[in-house]
């Protein structure tokens, strides 16, 4: 039996394919704060975000991920610090319909906070955003993500 608190675990690259299931039903799941992952590929940021104690997720690399998934963000109430580096500036996510829709519309609903109790929602305690190959994103975007949030300490698009 597990008895120790795990609060910071790194996965690298190609060990996620092994499973996050493991991950997400190993016994130190409830103390895991910190979560550093070299690539993300499909179907498993549902997983991921059923770690409701993260308060800092870093992905170096975010394979073509299934739209939807990304709205799973939202669960993360605690979320302080979110790093990711999508695939290239080519980037574009398809609904499970395999339809291609525009990142900009999915990375604008993940941050709009919902006019009921947003305290209890991604991304309300948010201090840090890193996005890199932020081409994908118009003006009109990162207004929606800015928008209301001035308790970020830093918001970096690279």
């Amino acid at each position: 039996m597990w008895k120790r608190a795990l609060n910071l675990l790194y996965i690298p690259f190609g060990a996620l394919d092994i499973g996050i299931d493991a991950v997400r039903a190993a016994p130190y799941c409830l103390t895991l704060t910190e979560l550093h992952i070299d690539s993300l590929r499909q179907r498993a940021l549902p997983h991921i975000c059923a770690l409701r104690n993260l308060r800092i997720l870093s992905v170096e690399v975010v394979f073509r991920t299934v739209c939807n998934e990304l709205i799973y963000l939202k669960s993360l109430s605690n979320l302080k610090e979110l790093y990711l580096s999508f695939e290239d500036e080519g980037y574009e996510p398809v609904d499970d319909a395999g339809l291609i829709e525009p990142l900009e519309l999915v990375i604008a609903s993940v941050f709009r906070r919902p006019k009921v109790y947003p305290e209890m929602y991604f991304p309300y305690s948010l201090k840090c955003l890193t996005f890199s190959y932020l081409a994908f994103c118009k003006d009109a975007t990162l207004r929606t993500i800015a928008q209301g949030y001035v308790h970020f300490y830093a918001f970096f698009a690279v």
